[in-house]
């Protein structure tokens, strides 16, 4: 996903909040994720999505999955 499709998808759905990429080999630019952020909307893999369901406002909006190996050090 780029940020034409994200524009695109905001253009067609004003309300959204969230945008989320359910196949396996989805992915998104980090242009994407950082245009969705500007219009508070939540760009996710279907993972992310998971993680970001329990925060809400800006939290939600930017939440960025962590590996385990990240926590434990």
């Amino acid at each position: 996903m780029g940020e034409a499709d994200v524009f695109e998808l905001h253009t067609e759905h004003s309300g959204i909040n969230a945008i989320v990429l359910i196949g396996f080999y989805n992915k998104y630019s980090q242009a994407a994720k950082a245009l969705a952020k500007t219009m508070g909307i939540g760009l996710f893999t279907h993972r992310e999505f998971w993680g970001a369901v329990h925060y809400s406002g800006n939290n939600f909006v930017n939440y960025e999955k962590h590996d385990k190996e990240e926590d434990t050090n």
